[in-house]
């Protein structure tokens, strides 16, 4: 497989800030149809990623339910 991620990636980033909800890190990812979202400080720097893999688990904890 030849290319490089500019020819993947979206330039129109979406990211969360660390106190965004879980509802609402989930309503970013659908509207957006995307799988992972940044999560970045006041600074915009990136300390974090939620991905939809980890809302999934997060729903499907026991203690979730």
């Amino acid at each position: 497989m030849k290319g490089h991620a500019r020819q993947l990636m979206k330039t129109a980033v979406r990211v969360a800030a660390p106190a965004t909800t879980i509802a609402e890190a989930a309503r970013l990812l659908a509207h957006a149809d995307i799988t992972s979202l940044p999560v970045v400080d006041s600074d915009g720097q990136v300390v974090g990623i939620v991905a939809e893999s980890d809302l999934l688990a997060f729903l499907l904890r026991p203690s979730a339910v």
